[in-house]
């Protein structure tokens, strides 16, 4: 198994039981140099998602941006200080993902208080690059 990883060719695979559902466990210890292996596995190409975002009173910045997949935000988090920001954040294609917008208020105490806009659903498709836009409002969450 090779992957040509280059800065504009990044490969991503995901691991897959026999009744057909993910796992993460990139441990590949059990294959064996130059014997027979089979390692069932899922490899695609991500997309990007362009973010053009409004924030409105954001107090405590920053509004972080988060897709997840599985429950899991595997591209990080991009962060916004200011009013305007446009940014990309990779995604997996053809799948159901979560769109998480948060903040933390108090995050250099010891007691910091974490908010969550409600989760946007989004289908993604094949599509190279999608462009969203969205207004937040910090204070109605």
């Amino acid at each position: 198994m090779a992957f040509n990883e280059t800065e504009t060719n990044n490969y991503f695979y995901e691991f897959v039981t026999p009744t057909g559902e993910f796992y993460r466990d990139y441990d590949t210890s059990n294959l064996v140099e130059g014997e027979n292996n089979i390692l069932n596995l899922n490899a695609w190409l991500p997309i990007k998602i362009k973010f053009n975002l409004t924030v409105l009173n954001n107090h405590t910045p920053p509004l972080n941006t988060n897709i997840y997949y599985n429950d899991n935000s595997d591209f990080g988090t991009q962060g916004t200080y200011e009013n305007f920001n446009t940014f990309e954040i990779k995604a997996r294609p053809n799948s159901e993902v979560n769109i998480k917008f948060w903040y933390i208020e108090n995050y250099t105490t010891n007691n910091p208080i974490f908010h969550f806009a409600p989760t946007i659903q989004y289908q993604t498709d094949e599509t190279e690059l999608t462009e969203l836009s969205y207004e937040i409002d910090c204070n109605t969450f």
